[in-house]
């Protein structure tokens, strides 16, 4: 039956049935997988509707899709999938008059702000994903968000929906019907007979969104079909269009943060905080700042009261100026119980604090490590929003965080406390079955705790397949069997999300099923936190999954590390450290300021995007769909990915797809012939020294590559693509010229120690008492007193373009440093991209040699090319963490602007860039290890107008030279690099990455100076 279904779609609508992208769309940001039989990707309505149509003549389940972000397992499904995302994507209207939008199902929620905003207005509901979760979806959930608070849920907002039911009836649900709601024959009636317990037990507070909110469809509920509809998470219709409520903007919205000794007093607090109006009133632990810290650095926090936990509360409202809005937020805070306060105008602080609390969803997917070798745990959605009435919140959080030390799961609280909502990343042992088994048991628990206190499994991500067997500790069976028979109206043959909420179930099975109640005596047992009830039926409903069935992480045999990466942080498995991604889908949001997903921005398909490409790794490691990490789709998957590192500092998660392509590479080329780029590029280093060093042979080497038929013949043998130019090889090396100098170190100065891991540890715990003592100032001096500083060249800049190392040197030597070379020595990063980590650790085991000694004197070794100093800050420590060394070497490891900046102003000697326009490429490893921002502010420091370019150059080292990959390659230069350099032709180009240098080059003639070059007068 698949199959022919599957001709006769392929007919309709543009299918993929490939392993690798059923694997991708098994999971969304849940616990779940489930494979579906396929994936469509509509234009038009039409054409999902002719595909429902056919699903529903040959029985297919269907599940509606946008950006995959729901926590809940809802957007997942075992038959035909719809991607609205790819193409159905639009704003199709806004009327500023009226304050509404429509929008296609697939429209992102920023897509839709941005729009809004040119008008002053915006939609209401902002959850923190709406960067890449689309607005179906957000109507999907019931999504609330931080401003919830202020302009209630997206069922508080919708106009009306176009959409088809599971019979195949389009209609579209407004927020008034007749009477007889004509649309949906039956189900005024099935409404009206059974409003006792739609009055009792529903619309009892604002976050409760689990179940059907079916308060909506009642007289005083006004028939509004619409605010009913939504949340109902695609089990009842499927959405082809949403006309929302629009909201006018803040004039200046002003943000307090509040400081309490615990998360529990911060929640005590929430009432009162609410009588003050405020826009938002957001809960964040201490321990979700201090990864922020961790990952980003002290600088990314910025300053925030006293406490272990903190309320951020916004204030504003249309027409109300920055004094008023000042003058209310230091109301409310001398209102508050808070130990401290601090208050921030509208400004980068502000929007600093709103970015951390956006990424909790990933910024909680580990526990912190406790000092004390514990933590670093993964953590997992499930229970991850829950809601009580605000004024229950201080009392829940009691009981479920004394729950969670009973069971020994640990998780980071943040939520929209101001709606009495709770978000926690818990850290359930969900790789075994045993874990499995104790996991379920503390759900169920937190679940009774909830209901006890009144409130709601799902506050704004619906109940899925991680909630929907919870409803039973909510709800009595009466109300859940109302469900049911709400389901049989509109979609009779649950073909619509089956699994998800409730089954279809006729009159006469529920009156039986009423029957065979009273008969065994449960009756209307009731459920605690209901008004009249006080126990809890625990019957499971038929057709709806169990909460652990199909769940992803358990399913993943163990991958331990084995000759290539340590993952020392994931346990040394490399199963572990893939499922790092949880799937929040961050790296398909493209977010300002953030250089991730380079790939995806180019072709917006989830094969090429970081989570797309985790997906298929957990897949290896299941051996379901994708047999293993040699498997073709996982090459596939992987060789799109520039290996740019983005997503190490990007993805809330920590996720690290260039490590993880390095380590498949290993595996799947171990003892095997490797492609022969792999050969070319991976040990270019080699070659280059060959060429460098033997007198003559780049001046010829040169002139034949200068030839286009050769060139593009010696390519197309090599696995390169002919259309991309060769750099210049370079006639001798940098050491060879350091050496004339009388500035190669062959060993440390006298001055240093000889033994470099015990002098290393002398050297700890001395404090700098000024920045002149700092630790790159502090160490060994030449006889004239000058702190020496270790310049280590890499072997592009040894021997394909050293005038950067050169004017390293230079400009050292002009700021007080006694600059030294160090011998020749190649950190591997060629071998590494390739994956070729035996080699790579080779030649890492032969540069701590060179370098070590130097490190442990208290010598800073300054890097030259980012992506190899990237290698000895990062890589080295996972590739060979057993080698004391190691950790000597990448502590000392610094850039340019870090040593620089070490240097107290009043001392440097550095030349005025007053009026001096820049475009400054970061590379992408410089961005994601090292961080950009010294250098800016460094440049800054000195006059530039620094336009600071997001997002990777295209080239990324061998990446963009391979056969196959210059058309990405061109894509995404063309995404920030290309149109910045054409609308500023007269600003320098500065880029310390030789690829970024040669993309330039070869795309734009244009060319690139290094930093040190720069600083030494030498740009062009």
């Amino acid at each position: 039956m698949s199959e022919s279904f599957l001709t006769d779609l392929r007919a309709l609508i543009d299918v993929d049935a490939s392993s690798g992208t059923r694997a991708r769309y098994s999971s969304d940001a849940g616990l779940t997988r489930i494979p579906p039989l396929a994936v469509t990707f509509p234009r038009t309505p039409e054409q999902a509707i002719a595909a429902f149509d056919l699903a529903r003549a040959h029985g297919v389940p269907l599940t509606a899709r946008g950006g995959g972000t729901s926590c809940a397992s809802n957007a997942i499904g075992p038959g035909l999938v719809l991607d609205f995302s790819r193409h159905m994507n639009r704003v199709i209207s806004i009327d500023p008059e009226a304050r509404t939008a429509t929008v296609e199902p697939g429209c992102v929620g920023s897509t839709l702000q941005a729009a809004a905003a040119k008008h002053g207005l915006r939609f209401g509901p902002d959850p923190s994903s709406q960067n890449r979760a689309t607005i179906a979806g957000m109507v999907a959930n019931n999504a609330c968000g931080p401003h919830a608070t202020a302009w209630g849920r997206t069922s508080d907002n919708i106009v009306s929906l176009d959409c088809v039911d599971g019979q195949g009836r389009r209609f579209t649900a407004t927020t008034g019907h007749d009477a007889a709601l004509s649309d949906v024959p039956g189900l005024a009636s099935l409404i009206d007979s059974n409003l006792a317990p739609i009055r009792t037990e529903l619309g009892r507070f604002k976050r409760q969104v689990s179940g059907y909110s079916l308060e909506h469809l009642t007289p005083e509920g006004g028939r509004n079909l619409a605010a009913m509809l939504t949340g109902t998470e695609g089990t009842l219709v499927l959405i082809l269009s949403v006309t929302v409520r629009l909201v006018p903007l803040p004039d200046a919205p002003v943000l307090a943060a509040l400081g309490y000794r615990s998360m529990i007093e911060a929640a005590d607090d929430v009432p009162a905080l609410l009588a003050h109006s405020p826009l938002a009133v957001e809960g964040m632990d201490r321990r979700l700042v201090d990864v922020v810290r961790a990952h980003k650095g002290p600088g990314a926090v910025p300053a925030l009261p006293e406490g272990e936990g903190w309320l951020l509360v916004e204030v504003g409202a249309p027409g109300e100026d920055v004094t008023a809005s000042l003058e209310r937020a230091r109301a409310l805070c001398a209102d508050s119980a808070a130990i401290d306060t601090v208050v921030y105008p509208p400004g980068a602080q502000a929007s600093a604090l709103w970015r951390i609390r956006a990424d909790g969803a990933g910024l909680g997917g580990r526990t912190p490590p406790d000092g004390a070798g514990g933590g670093d745990q993964q953590a997992w959605p499930g229970f991850e929003d829950a809601a009580v009435p605000p004024e229950n919140l201080g009392a829940y959080l009691r009981d479920f965080t004394a729950l969670m030390e009973e069971f020994d799961i640990d998780g980071l609280l943040y939520g929209h406390f101001g709606d009495g909502c709770v978000h926690v990343r818990l850290a359930m042992p969900l790789d075994t079955p045993e874990g499995v088994a104790h996991s379920r048991a503390f759900l169920q628990s937190a679940a009774r705790i909830c209901a006890a206190h009144g409130g709601s499994v799902s506050g704004e991500h619906g109940d899925g397949r991680a909630r929907g067997e919870l409803l039973r500790f909510m709800y009595s069976p009466e109300m859940l069997d109302l469900f049911a028979r709400v389901k049989h109206v509109f979609d009779p043959d649950n073909l619509l999300n089956p699994g998800v909420l409730a089954a279809p179930m006729d009159e006469a099975e529920a009156a039986s099923r009423a029957r065979a109640r009273n008969a065994d005596g449960a009756g209307n047992a009731g459920i605690a936190g209901i008004p009249g009830h006080s126990g809890g039926a625990l019957e499971l409903q038929p057709g709806v999954d169990l909460l652990d069935a199909n769940l992803r992480r358990v399913a993943a045999r163990p991958m331990p590390a084995d000759g290539g990466f340590a993952f020392t942080h994931d346990g040394g498995d490399f199963t572990a450290a893939v499922h790092r991604c949880t799937g929040v889908g961050k790296c398909r949001a493209g977010v300002s300021g953030t250089f991730m997903c380079p790939s995806y921005l180019a072709t917006r398909e989830e094969k090429d995007v970081t989570r797309g490409r985790a997906r298929i790794l957990q897949e290896a490691a299941n051996s379901q769909l994708i047999k293993a990490i040699d498997s073709p789709e996982v090459l596939e998957a992987l060789d799109l990915c520039l290996a740019c590192k983005a997503c190490s500092a990007d993805c809330p998660a920590g996720v690290d797809m260039a490590r993880y392509r390095s380590e498949a590479l290993f595996r799947t080329y171990r003892g095997r012939m490797r492609p022969l780029s792999h050969y070319t590029l991976g040990w270019l280093p080699r070659l280059t020294r060959v060429t460098a060093r033997v007198p003559g042979l780049a001046t010829v080497a040169n002139a034949v590559m200068s030839v286009g038929p050769l060139r593009s013949l010696a390519f197309r043998i090599i696995g390169l693509d002919p259309r991309r130019g060769m750099p210049a090889l370079q006639s001798g090396t940098f050491t060879a010229w350091a050496r004339r100098r009388s500035l190669l170190a062959d060993s440390v100065p006298a001055s240093a120690s000889s033994d470099p891991v015990s002098d290393a540890r002398e050297r700890e715990g001395a404090q700098a008492s000024s920045i002149s003592d700092s630790p790159i100032l502090s160490g060994p001096r030449d006889p004239s007193g000058r702190p020496y500083a270790l310049v280590w060249a890499d072997s592009f800049s040894q021997t394909l373009d050293d005038a950067g190392a050169r004017a390293v040197v230079d400009v050292l030597e002009a700021n007080g440093f006694a600059p030294i070379v160090a011998p020749d020595a190649c950190c591997g990063l060629t071998w590494i991209t390739t994956g070729q980590l035996t080699g790579a650790k080779k030649h890492l085991a032969s540069l701590l040699g060179v370098l070590a000694p130097f490190a442990a004197s208290g010598i800073p070794i300054v890097g030259v090319e980012p992506s190899c100093t990237a290698v000895l800050r990062d890589d080295l420590l996972d590739l060979l963490p057993e080698d004391p060394r190691s950790a000597l070497v990448s502590d000392a490891t610094r850039t340019l602007a870090e040593v620089l900046s070490a240097v107290p102003t009043s001392e440097r000697r550095l030349p005025s860039l007053e009026g001096v326009e820049i475009v400054a490429q970061p590379h992408c490893h410089h961005y994601s290890v090292m961080g950009w921002d010294a250098d800016q502010a460094l440049l800054e420091s000195l006059g530039a107008r620094v336009t600071r370019l997001e997002g990777c150059c295209g080239l990324a080292g061998n990446f963009g030279m391979e056969a196959g990959h210059y058309d990405l390659s061109v894509a995404v230069a063309s995404h920030s690099l290309l149109p910045s350099l054409s609308a500023q032709p007269d600003a320098v180009y500065l880029a310390d990455g030789f690829s970024c240098r040669t993309q330039a080059a070869q795309l734009a003639d244009r060319g690139g100076v290094h930093l040190a070059t720069l600083l030494a007068g030498r740009s062009a």
